[in-house]
């Protein structure tokens, strides 16, 4: 494993952690519907969570 993997690695675990706890809630809230349906809905919520976490970024370009 390189020093980037290394660097990288615990945030690959986490966003892995947070789409598993996802998947959960979109079942817990859908439980009629079927696994693509939940992966997407999964997904998008995903997503919505990566974008409002990048809105409240305060990035400074040098």
């Amino acid at each position: 494993m390189n020093e980037l993997e290394k660097k990288e690695y615990p945030y690959i675990i986490l966003s892995n952690q947070i789409l598993a706890d996802l998947v959960a809630q979109a079942k817990k809230e859908n439980p009629t519907v079927g696994v693509q349906e939940i992966n997407y809905l999964a997904q998008q919520s995903f997503e919505d969570l990566l974008v409002s976490q990048m809105n409240s970024l305060k990035v400074e370009i040098l």
